[in-house]
């Protein structure tokens, strides 16, 4: 049972990648029918959910996600974007916040996101501490992080920064 249910899984992530989503998303529900609290697709489906536009299904699959396991960082970031999507922004800044808890700063994909709310928030100094520990965090593989930060330096019209 257990390897049908990574087979299943394997497939409904194909055919998501596949731009499938009806048919992913049916395999999901599936799993789910056999073993309501799968994590994986849970998660999934709440990405299904987003790429079909329908952020209230995603939000609630990404929060049944959290439910069950509250420290599972992907749902929270992506419920995080979700939020900050819709103009929820202490909604947005509460999940990356949570995620970076969790994490203990082993991965810069919150802080990005983070620093990308802040910048909409007019926080240009938090926004730029963020994008700055990005960097550190993601020991240069996290070339977002250091656009978005010569990006802020450029409309703070500090264009020798930028370059670097």
């Amino acid at each position: 049972m257990y390897n049908d249910r990574i087979n299943e899984f394997d497939i409904a992530v194909k055919l998501f990648k596949q731009r499938k989503f009806r048919e992913s998303e049916k395999i999901l529900l599936q799993i789910l029918e056999d073993k309501r609290k799968d994590k994986y697709a849970l998660f999934q489906l709440g990405k299904i959910r987003i790429a079909l536009n329908d952020k209230k299904g995603a939000e609630q699959y990404f929060k049944e996600c959290l439910y069950y396991f509250p420290n599972n960082k992907y749902p929270m970031l992506e419920l995080g974007k979700l939020y900050a999507k819709q103009g929820k922004e202490k909604e947005a800044e509460q999940q990356f916040e949570k995620y970076i808890e969790i994490d203990r700063d082993r991965t810069p994909h919150a802080r990005l996101e983070l620093g990308r709310l802040y910048i909409k928030q007019g926080k240009e100094k938090e926004a730029e501490q963020q994008f700055e520990k990005c960097i550190e965090i993601g020991q240069d593989r996290s070339p977002h992080a250091r656009l978005e930060l010569g990006r802020l330096y450029i409309k703070q019209g500090k264009e020798k920064e930028a370059e670097q």
